[in-house]
């Protein structure tokens, strides 16, 4: 019976490839309508660990806000710890034993998404085997952690490259179900890297190299410095890392982890990175006789105002971005994130337009297409898109922000 537990834990190791995809999703619903009450549950045990009053399920992860001119003063005076912002998908690390009533399986280690959707990942439980597992399973249960899943690419001896999952622990909500949300996050993060972390790297090592190699993840703290060292953030870490990069994140170190919009997170892009999710739809006009071929285009960009979407924009999609998306999801509402780019037109459909040879193309900044957000359902709040174009604009550069972080020159002259 062992061996054959073995067996089946071995069959389901394989390493994470795709960090949007990172294994099946518990379905919501079962059956016709009924709720499935492992996802309950399991949302349910997230609201407890995370201390969440909120009267709706939600996502209990912090999300920051863009750094904009008048949180200049606050970073300068306050202290704060900065670290790359990594080009990978945010999850939350639930660790906690729920049993699937319908197969009687038990799952112990759940990816949590920003649609607050619970995947359940089995090749993890190799580590929990035996008396030493076991035990280790029963001090680290109820926990919930918050981090990102990236897939490096890390060279090899040939020349070439292997992939390798990371997931990357940058705060805590509850250890071993005491929540530490209150500590400041120096205290977070050392509770975390002491009691779960280090845990789970003693017992990957332990582990033959090849079953190490199918592990779904490695999980490792992310590396924090402080604000003063933006500009070794800058100007090495981020030139050597196997992962993409796309800024910076300020949290400041001294205040509680918090539920939803935190004005102690700060996100920080170069101005080519800087983006916003807006939902695409589809706009049906009559065939154009220009190109008779386009009879549907998706160009219509929505943004939200307290969960509801609302029309807001105009994209221009060039023909290979429009194949792909009507290919893939059929004239159906997709997430895409896009960046307002100076040397991309924009385009306007006046009202009454019965043809797309009526559309208006105009000058440059317009939106430009960068990727689709399949981990995401609704487009950024109107309040998001506002502050991202605001920053955007505010001429705040990584050379800006070492100038005014970075240590001080002392004057020699004399």
């Amino acid at each position: 019976m062992e061996g054959d537990r073995m067996q089946r834990i071995k069959k389901n190791l394989e390493m994470i490839t795709d960090a949007d995809h990172p294994g099946k999703v518990l379905e919501n619903s079962v059956g016709k309508g009924g709720k499935n009450v492992v996802v309950v549950h399991l949302k349910n045990t997230c609201k407890v660990l995370a201390k969440d009053q909120a009267p709706m399920a939600r996502f209990p992860g912090s999300q920051p806000v863009s750094l904009l001119r008048y949180h200049l003063q606050t970073l300068r005076e306050r202290s704060y710890y900065v670290c790359e912002k990594s080009d990978g998908v945010r999850y939350l690390l639930l660790i906690h034993k729920s049993k699937d009533f319908d197969t009687g399986k038990y799952a112990k280690i759940f990816l949590v998404d920003r649609q607050f959707r619970f995947t359940p990942l089995p090749g993890l439980d190799i580590l929990f085997e035996g008396e030493e597992g076991s035990r280790l399973f029963s001090y680290i249960n109820h926990t919930l952690l918050d981090g990102e899943l990236i897939v490096d690419e890390i060279p090899t001896k040939d020349g070439g490259h292997r992939k390798q999952a990371m997931f990357l622990v940058f705060d805590a909500i509850s250890i071993q179900g005491r929540f530490v949300g209150n500590l400041d996050l120096f205290d977070r993060l050392r509770v975390a890297q002491g009691c779960i972390v280090q845990k789970f790297q003693d017992l990957m090592r332990k582990l033959p190299e090849e079953t190490q190699a199918k592990l779904p993840f490695i999980m490792t703290l992310k590396q924090m410095f402080r604000k003063e060292d933006v500009g070794f953030v800058l100007d090495r870490v981020i030139p050597e890392l196997p992962h993409e990069n796309d800024g910076l994140i300020f949290t400041r170190v001294d205040l509680p982890f918090k539920i939803g919009t935190c004005e102690g997170i700060l996100k920080w892009k170069p101005k080519h990175m800087n983006s916003v999710d807006f939902e695409v739809l589809v706009k049906w006009l009559g065939k154009s006789q220009v190109d008779p071929t386009q009879e549907k285009r998706y160009c219509l960009l929505f943004s939200a105002r307290r969960g509801t979407p609302f029309e807001y924009s105009f994209i221009y999609l060039s023909k290979e971005e429009q194949l792909m998306l009507l290919e893939k999801y059929e004239g159906k509402p997709v997430v895409i994130e896009v960046t307002l780019d100076d040397n991309t037109q924009g385009m306007k459909i006046p009202d009454g337009a019965t043809s797309w040879d009526q559309v208006e193309y105009t000058s440059p900044p317009g939106w430009k297409f960068m990727r689709v957000r399949e981990d995401k359902k609704l487009g950024n709040d109107i309040n998001t898109v506002e502050r991202v174009i605001e920053s955007i604009n505010s001429g705040i550069t990584g050379e800006f922000l070492k100038d005014m972080l970075g240590p001080k020159k002392k004057n020699t002259s004399r």
